[in-house]
């Protein structure tokens, strides 16, 4: 099912991806700024655990019917009615559970704010399921050109709503508005842009069939949103919603990458590896090429976090929010320590191993939550802490599924990404000395961001070229077309 002059090739289709969350991170990281001097870590912390229920009520919402679109092989338009009806039966129901529970937990949590954001959030659960069935047909064709314009929209729609609304004094509702005016954005657009095989009405037969694939895939993303939410919910209780404030900015300096680079890369990876395994192709060289050429990212990202944490807080949020650092650097470990595993996911779902990826989730969440209900009772950095040893055990049992799958053994993925490493531990190195410069004023950290970053990366180019890195060889590449498309736009 081909989505006519919207495919692109799978080159292409990963730098529009990456372009668009790249346009998406920039639009976030204004809004975080500006949020951050309009709210306080409390308000924050609100609207963070509200966000948190609704996070997990979307795995059950969407009940990975996006994914199996994606690596569906035999995708025909009964299967696609049949995805749109699981998809409409699920979301209303969950509106109207998130409806009347809301009061209850605001009850619970002694904070009636929390009960009008969720009121407000479930509105998107209505609206949701008429673009879902759209966008991961888009998704499947590498139509990322579209996509782009589509989430970079809604980005500027929601976060612009957001600011004006929290700088008149909507406080936390005002991040509320903006998620529910970015869903209506998408939904909109996504319904003036859809491919014509997309207009389908729902059709009850056919549910056990999506569901059966939806329900594995669901469940470890299920697990996956309780692990990432549950600091809110035992934080909000045992140390207040200015620490759920605080650990949720730390989160989202962690989470910034997965809309930097992670979720670009995976969204493409995915349907990528799954073309690939189709044709025939040797997906375990895929992985190791993969890895060779796009681990440097992930682990560049992490170093220069945890390395610049200080300077970057502040300058990003402002001295309020200085708690947050030892936070990001501890969770930035965690990132460092996954980051050879980084298309593991991807990868074992396109070979249809999704109960190996579904293990993963679900063991490692066994461990992590009891501990972090524990640690939730000490201070913030246990809570950290928690999640360094949840991503140890979740990458060793990936490791197992990539074994049994691929026959990739430990060793051979390190040293995929040891170049990668090599070139980092150098960057960072080099830009160290900079953080003399940041003596706790926003000018101070500000330029030794700056000068950080401008070290790091004008090394890492350099030491990329002098070791002969495969992603020099795409810069080269890049730097050519470049070239060349200029030169046919001169004549």
């Amino acid at each position: 099912m081909a989505v006519p002059g919207r495919m692109t090739t799978i080159r292409t289709a990963a730098l529009l991806s990456m372009g668009q969350r790249y346009t998406a991170f920039l639009i976030g990281l204004v809004y975080a700024v500006v949020m951050a001097r309009l709210m306080t870590p409390y308000e924050t912390g609100i609207f963070s655990l509200a966000a948190g229920v609704i996070g997990i009520a979307h795995m059950l919402r969407d009940f990975s019917v996006g994914d199996y679109i994606v690596q569906e092989k035999a995708l025909t338009r009964e299967r696609l009615r049949s995805a749109l009806a699981l998809s409409l039966i699920m979301a209303w129901t969950l509106a109207a559970t998130l409806y009347m529970i809301a009061d209850p937990i605001a009850g619970y949590y002694g904070e009636p704010g929390i009960a009008k954001v969720l009121d407000l959030l479930v509105v998107s659960f209505l609206l949701l399921p008429f673009g879902s069935i759209t966008f991961a047909v888009l998704t499947k064709e590498l139509a990322f050109r579209a996509i782009f314009w589509v989430q970079t929209l809604s980005g500027l729609v929601g976060a612009g709503l957001g600011i004006a609304l929290a700088y008149n004094g909507f406080s936390y509702m005002s991040m509320a508005w903006a998620t529910v005016s970015s869903v209506a954005t998408t939904v909109a657009i996504l319904a003036w842009i859809r491919p014509r095989e997309t207009f389908l009405l729902p059709r009850l037969s056919g549910l056990s069939h999506v569901g059966r694939v939806g329900g594995i895939l669901t469940a470890g993303g299920l697990m996956e949103q309780i692990c990432r939410r549950a600091p809110d919910f035992f934080v909000a209780k045992t140390l207040g919603f200015n620490a759920v404030g605080i650990f949720s900015k730390a989160g989202s300096m962690v989470d910034a990458f997965q809309d930097f680079f992670s979720g670009a890369i995976v969204r493409v990876a995915l349907p990528a590896f799954a073309k690939r395994l189709k044709e025939g192709a040797d997906a375990r060289d895929d992985y190791l090429n993969s890895l060779r050429l796009l681990a440097i990212l992930p682990l560049g990202f992490f170093c220069f976090l945890a390395l610049f944490a200080a300077p970057l807080v502040w300058v990003t949020f402002g001295p309020a929010w200085m708690d947050a650092v030892p936070l990001v650097r501890i969770i930035s470990v965690a990132g460092l320590l996954s980051a050879p595993y980084l298309f593991a996911s991807a990868a074992l779902t396109a070979k249809g191993q999704v109960r190996d990826v579904l293990w993963a989730q679900v063991l490692s969440g066994v461990v992590y939550v009891p501990l972090l209900w524990f640690a939730s009772h000490f201070e913030l950095s246990a809570v950290a802490a928690a999640a360094v040893i949840q991503v140890l055990a979740k990458t060793a049992i990936l490791q197992r599924g990539m074994r049994l799958g691929f026959d990739l053994r430990v060793p051979e993925i390190l040293c995929s990404a040891a170049p990668s490493a090599a070139v980092v531990a150098l960057a960072a190195i080099a830009s160290a000395p900079a953080l003399l410069i940041d003596d706790r004023t926003t000018v101070g950290a500000l330029l030794a961001l700056m000068l950080g970053a401008v070290i790091a990366v004008l090394t890492g180019l350099a030491c990329l070229f002098a070791f002969a890195h495969p992603l020099a060889g795409e810069l080269r590449g890049l730097g050519r077309h470049l070239v060349l498309h200029r030169k046919r736009q001169d004549h």
